[in-house]
């Protein structure tokens, strides 16, 4: 996602195509813990590459890992291609391959209900995360408040609902309440999100993107119900959180020139012409780019939405 680390990805490939894929080592290939440990290699790999955008790459991969038999695998082999499988679930979802990424780790989710190897669920919330950002893609907000809301409140009651994954868990319902149009609900979410965020010292990637995702959000929020001085407010705040990730110049970025444009049309603002520089340089970028669906909803119907508001009201 950032192209960051290329030197440690090249390492990390070259060890894994000298010794972790099949052939380094011919008496270690009927152990099913080196394989798992081979598989859990491969995943770390991968994840870099997803990381970097090279997504089929990236399951391809994945793809070359396997149990050592496949019907029957040993329990440590049995976490690894969950893991896979959750992975391959999420490229898909990334390259806009929504039903198929959500049957995909739906198959994941059933499985982990009746299997005895289920650990711990840091895992599935990413996983329920996931699946309740499909639903949203797929137009079924209600089914992603059905599927998350219960994590959730088990986190709520144990107070733990700020850690990492209780935050992705609740920009996941917020983003549920934005597509049924519960903008109210939305916005008490994000609101409380952003107070959490605000407190986090030195954050890391991950936890930006998190900042950048409730900025949007509320701006989105702000936006549609044409509350156009506290939607450029937000999406301002959401252009400073991607130079932070150094993504100024991603399609990201271009959605938020965008509907900032857009907004300051709505304020009596807009330059003479139509778009001013930024946001000419970011209709180039939109047209020659193409869709990276990280975030549900912002890439997809988000975009074709500020994308038609604009050309409707600036003619562009």
């Amino acid at each position: 996602m950032l192209g960051e680390g290329t030197s440690s990805n090249k390492t990390l490939e070259e060890f894994v195509h000298s010794t972790i894929l099949p052939g380094y080592n011919q008496l270690l290939e009927g152990d099913a813990r080196w394989n798992a440990q081979r598989g859990e290699l491969v995943l770390s790999f991968a994840e870099n590459l997803i990381e970097a955008g090279a997504l089929t790459a990236a399951r391809h991969e994945l793809l070359q890992w396997k149990p050592i038999n496949p019907g029957s695998p040993s329990s440590m082999e049995r976490i690894v291609l969950r893991g896979r499988n959750i992975t391959l679930g999420k490229i898909l979802k990334f390259q806009g391959r929504f039903q198929e990424a959500l049957d995909t780790l739906d198959a994941v989710l059933q499985e982990s209900e009746i299997d005895s190897f289920y650990e711990g669920t840091g895992w599935r919330r990413v996983l329920l995360c996931n699946i309740g950002d499909l639903y949203c893609e797929l137009r079924r907000p209600a089914d992603s408040q059905s599927l998350v809301a219960p994590e959730l409140k088990r986190m709520i009651d144990s107070g733990s609902q700020n850690i990492s994954s209780g935050r992705r868990l609740q920009l996941t319902l917020a983003e549920s309440f934005i597509r049924s149009g519960m903008f109210e609900k939305a916005e008490e979410v994000l609101s409380n999100l952003g107070k959490v965020y605000s407190t986090i010292h030195d954050p890391d990637a991950l936890t930006q993107r998190g900042m950048f995702r409730v900025w949007a959000s509320l701006a989105r929020t702000a936006h549609l119900r044409y509350r156009w001085n506290e939607a450029l407010l937000h999406w301002n705040k959401a252009s400073d959180a991607l130079r932070s990730l150094d993504q100024q110049d991603s399609p990201h970025s271009a959605l938020v020139q965008y509907a900032t444009a857009y907004t300051l049309a709505k304020l009596g603002k807009a330059p003479r012409g139509g778009l001013n520089i930024s946001a000419a340089k970011a209709k180039d970028l939109l047209k020659t780019g193409e869709r990276r669906y990280w975030i549900a909803g912002f890439d997809s119907y988000w975009r074709d939405y500020i994308v038609e508001c604009v050309h409707q009201s600036l003619g562009v």
